[in-house]
């Protein structure tokens, strides 16, 4: 089940950082460090948080920001990440669609960046399009 983070507990997440610092990954660490000096806490107007939990573990988690390098009408899918045990099962693509959902009530477009294959072809099959020599997002939704 998604619920929406009212105050990240960071020390819920620190096992799924390591583990995603474990395949390479290192933007759950920068979701937790910009959490942490307030620089990113997902609580702006069309902001949020999102996790999955298995039991009282955080087996996923994604967030919504406003776009820093668009204006108002664009929002951004952020850290999304979910436990290599539980791929394969639907939790990402229901975060997304979550997140989606949700974006709908704010923004016009939502857009992501990942330089990943594998997360390209996840957001292709989830209605994304690619997006070319834009820096700052390699994907897009027209909501």
């Amino acid at each position: 089940m998604i619920s929406v983070v009212e105050k990240l507990k960071v020390h819920e997440l620190e096992p799924l950082v390591i583990r995603s610092e474990q395949e390479g990954f290192n933007h759950l660490r920068r979701l937790v460090n910009e959490y942490v000096a307030g620089e990113n806490t997902f609580s702006g107007e069309g902001e949020a948080l999102y996790i999955v939990r298995e039991q009282e573990q955080i087996i996923g988690i994604v967030g919504l920001n406003q776009d820093p390098f668009s204006d108002h009408s664009t929002g951004r899918i952020r850290r999304l990440y979910v436990h290599p045990d539980y791929r394969h099962l639907g939790i990402g693509k229901q975060l997304v669609q979550k997140v989606t959902s949700e974006a709908k009530k704010f923004y016009n477009i939502l857009v992501l960046y990942t330089n990943s294959e594998q997360a390209s072809q996840f957001y292709l099959q989830l209605a994304f399009k690619q997006e070319h020599g834009n820096p700052h997002r390699s994907h897009y939704k027209v909501l």
